[in-house]
């Protein structure tokens, strides 16, 4: 057979299957390259996020006056708390609101964002994509405008400048 005359021998019908199953394999392998590349931006700017934390921390941390207040230990306790909290279908904000409250003073917050680090938020919901980055994504994703607005309000009258 010569090039070309593979298909020939086929009813019209099943080339123009075997060719929109081509197109179609063609796409979906394109949006699943587009999806990871995206995926690897999200990343890199959360990795910059706490990259940024942890250095801002350090300066903060060599000041006894704007030192952290809790302990590295406990920043991990409230860092699984703010991920369980998020994690599902529903998000609990009470639960996210109780953490933040525990937070005195801005290396705090820090340490916090450094605690979380990178995680995978569970969307609970079927078709509905799952979350993965830092904190402060992770309550932009899961949190409405108005609690964000309460949220940095409550940071606020801390005199802790940090916003989500």
């Amino acid at each position: 057979m010569a090039k070309g005359e593979i298909f020939t021998g086929l009813p019209k019908w099943a080339q123009g299957l075997i060719a929109v199953a081509i197109v179609g394999g063609v796409g979906y392998v394109g949006y699943k390259v587009y999806k990871k590349i995206q995926k690897d931006k999200l990343l890199a700017g959360a990795s910059d996020e706490i990259d940024k934390a942890k250095a801002e921390s350090e300066v903060l941390n060599n000041n006894p006056n704007t030192k952290q207040t809790i302990g590295a230990t406990q920043m991990s306790i409230y860092a699984n708390s703010l991920a369980e909290a998020m994690n599902g279908a529903s998000t609990d904000e009470q639960a996210i609101y109780k953490v933040f409250a525990n937070m005195n003073n801005k290396a705090d917050v820090l340490g916090l964002i450094k605690a979380y680090g990178t995680r995978k938020i569970n969307s609970g919901i079927y078709l509905v994509p799952d979350y993965e980055g830092s904190l402060g994504g992770a309550l932009t994703n899961e949190l409405s405008t108005s609690e964000i607005t309460a949220l940095n309000m409550n940071l606020a009258k801390k005199g802790i400048g940090i916003r989500f």
